[in-house]
């Protein structure tokens, strides 16, 4: 299923940005990308990228569970827009 690539690809990425954040760079899933990697990464505080990580992780245990696929991944892309645009979400 696609979906599953996609949130493989959002986690592994989110989680890539917590650990650059924190200063690590063992352990990077994306080690050959880091010259892709945005600098202003710093602008993300960990909560965000955290909160980021566990709606994606959440989204993705909802579908496997049968919830309605297009809604959650609507939910999901409005909570992460949110997220990164430094609103508050509900």
């Amino acid at each position: 299923d696609n979906l599953q690539y996609f949130f493989e690809f959002c986690t592994a990425w989110i989680r890539d940005f917590i650990y650059l954040l924190e200063g690590k760079r063992e352990g990077l899933f994306n080690q050959d990308m880091l010259a892709e990697i945005p600098e202003p990464i710093q602008r993300f505080s960990r909560e965000q990228l955290q909160w980021a990580f566990d709606i994606t992780v959440e989204t993705e245990i909802a579908i496997k569970k049968n919830a309605a696929k297009q809604l959650a991944m609507e939910s999901l892309l409005i909570q992460l827009k949110q997220i990164f645009a430094g609103m508050p979400v509900v």
